[in-house]
């Protein structure tokens, strides 16, 4: 089966469909449409190689890392979880980790009916994710939609001009399909403002 994605989401530039990682910006994507025995067999590669690589911390997160974006691919999120855990307790400075750690918490259910020690991980995985790399449009939206179908939509306070504030944040952003698919792919909403926010943003 053949790869769907040829240039980087975050910023355009042409990668190999061998590559996990954009050599220009250095952020991580999905490579889709692998059939189910690649991604097995890149599994059992990446937990072979964590396994005789303990020692080296910087290909350990590496191979963490893209293990977890293939558990989260087949929707395995417990396993999902472990390895983004994995790889943020070995490089605590990556955002990414903490944003696709949320996502597989998430695990594709509808934001409204998390619970709420759920949520306070995740608004604490996305505002570290925010802090380190505040130009990722992606974390901020994401926050953005917790607040909306969680809080709101559950009938709970939350603070209007902090909405405001990640609102006017967004629309300075730019955003494109790939990353909006996966979002949405993993959190669920049905609440007609974050929704018709984001078919703005889509288009």
């Amino acid at each position: 089966m053949g790869v769907l994605v040829l240039t980087c989401p975050q910023c355009g530039a042409p990668v190999s469909s061998l590559e996990k990682r954009c050599h220009y910006c250095n952020s991580y994507f999905f490579i889709k449409n692998f059939s189910c025995d690649k991604i097995r067999a890149y599994i059992g590669h990446c937990d072979k190689f964590i396994a005789q690589n303990k020692n080296n911390s910087s290909n350990v997160f590496e191979d963490s890392f893209s293990l977890g974006l293939c558990y989260l691919q087949i929707k395995n999120y417990s396993l999902a979880q472990d390895c983004f855990n994995r790889a943020i307790s070995l490089s605590p400075n990556n955002p990414y980790s903490y944003y696709y750690y949320v996502l597989s918490r998430i695990g594709g259910r509808r934001l409204k009916t998390l619970r709420f020690d759920e949520v306070s991980e995740m608004e604490s995985f996305l505002k570290t994710a925010v802090q380190l790399a505040p130009d990722i449009p992606y974390f901020e939206l994401l926050l953005y939609m917790l607040k909306i179908d969680y809080y709101k939509v559950n009938g709970l306070r939350v603070s209007e001009d902090e909405l405001k504030q990640l609102l006017n944040h967004l629309v300075e952003k730019e955003f494109n399909n790939f990353e909006l698919n996966t979002l949405m792919e993993y959190a669920k909403t049905k609440n007609i403002d974050v929704w018709k926010y984001l078919k703005v943003m889509h288009n």
